[in-house]
């Protein structure tokens, strides 16, 4: 029996009626997949966010992963990333039916999330080594996003939002995004393929290569936006540290451990932070945008 939580909410905020109607299929599809697959079903993963994650064993005894998702391009094109990246730096997929949404993945054992570690430091050079194994130069013909392509969208979409202006969102700071994002994007230098959300709860630890990645979103694009990503991501567990120290020991640590020039990191970080803010404005509305533009205005000052 398949329990629907409190994960549930963010299907139908995100996908309205297509996500509750794909709620009410999912015991269905997790059934088709332990019959295809041989599988025997375990209870899903506790933090469920916008997919149903669970674990489950072949009928070898094998430890494998059923990660299923409302069909669209985003699960597509995690699929395509994850053949892609062919495990290198990041979690293997074994089969998968885009169709259904469905995806049978290696699981990674032990599992923990590399934002459990209490001592940041470590958790910023395990990071920075996953990355330098994970990114790969993009197949010659891909469906894949181009990073230029998907950060104009995004903050052309908050205008649309907004009917033509930016609402409460700070315009001081989305002008100099914009700005940053014109200096630092090239759509003819876009070849390599990124994860797309790197960060501590993306990177598990793993017995077959210490540790590994997972949900890859598959963009093409700089590498140095995985690592804003990665840089912008809140601590789970407290630093001792205000924010604006927080930021600069980490843009200071991973810039020196992946040989990256402290200011140009610093301008992908701000303008990941008002990506982020533009994005929260457009899922979820209220005041959920306000931590990434206060990140910004801090990253601003860096």
């Amino acid at each position: 029996m398949i329990t629907i939580g409190k994960w549930a909410d963010n299907i139908a905020d995100v996908h309205g009626e297509k996500g509750k109607g794909w709620l009410k299929l999912l015991p269905e599809t997790i059934a088709a997949c332990a019959d295809r697959w041989s599988l025997h079903i375990l209870p899903p993963f506790e933090e469920l966010s916008y997919n149903y994650v669970t674990p489950a064993t072949t009928s070898d005894g094998m430890s494998v992963v059923i990660k299923a998702g409302v069909p669209s391009k985003e699960v597509t094109s995690e699929i395509e990333a994850l053949r892609a990246f062919n495990g290198k730096g990041i979690s293997r997929l074994l089969d998968a039916d885009i169709d259904l949404g469905v995806m049978l993945l290696e699981r990674l054992q032990p599992g923990t999330f590399l934002s459990d570690i209490d001592n940041d430091e470590e958790v910023t050079r395990c990071a920075a080594s996953v990355m330098q194994r994970l990114c790969t130069r993009a197949p010659a013909h891909h469906n894949f996003k181009l990073l230029s392509h998907w950060a104009n969208q995004s903050l052309s979409e908050v205008r649309t939002q907004f009917e033509g202006g930016y609402g409460p969102l700070p315009i001081d700071l989305i002008d100099l995004a914009q700005s940053y994002f014109t200096e630092l994007l090239d759509p003819r230098n876009e070849q390599t393929l990124i994860h797309g959300d790197f960060h501590p709860q993306n990177i598990l630890r793993s017995e077959r290569d210490s540790w590994l990645a997972i949900d890859p979103k598959g963009i093409v694009g700089d590498p140095l936006y995985d690592i804003a990503v990665f840089v912008c991501q809140p601590p789970r567990r407290p630093t001792g540290l205000d924010p604006k120290k927080f930021l600069s020991r980490r843009i200071d640590q991973i810039g020196e451990a992946l040989a990256v020039d402290r200011q140009l990191l610093t301008k992908w970080c701000f303008a990941h932070s008002v990506l982020s803010g533009c994005w929260a404005s457009g899922d979820h509305g209220g005041n959920r945008w306000k931590p990434a533009f206060s990140r910004a205005r801090i990253l601003e000052s860096l």
